[in-house]
């Protein structure tokens, strides 16, 4: 999955697995910049992603690309940390 419209909603799009840990981090960045352009394109809205506490890297991506944290909680069902992050692409240039 490259990314979806959030299901039963309006504006809100979700990305699915967009970064490679065996990639250098440019290239990483260009690719969300990449599906960026796409939900853009096609969709408009607001991004929203998750990573856990397994993805530093992942999430580091995230916010050198301007996504927000808006919730940090614990998943129920293994223990791990779960950041929520955000990007609103309507107010920002892709």
């Amino acid at each position: 999955m490259r990314w979806n419209p959030f299901k039963h909603c309006c504006g809100v799009a979700e990305i699915g697995t967009f970064y490679s840990p065996a990639k250098k981090n440019s290239d990483n960045d260009q690719r969300l910049r990449e599906l960026e352009g796409e939900i853009t394109a096609k969709y408009k809205g607001v991004v929203i992603c998750t990573t856990n506490s397994f993805q530093k890297r992942a999430a580091l991506c995230l916010a050198r690309n301007g996504y927000k944290v808006i919730l940090d909680f614990i998943n129920p069902n293994t223990g791990n940390p779960v950041k929520i992050w955000l990007k609103d692409l309507t107010k920002t240039e892709v």
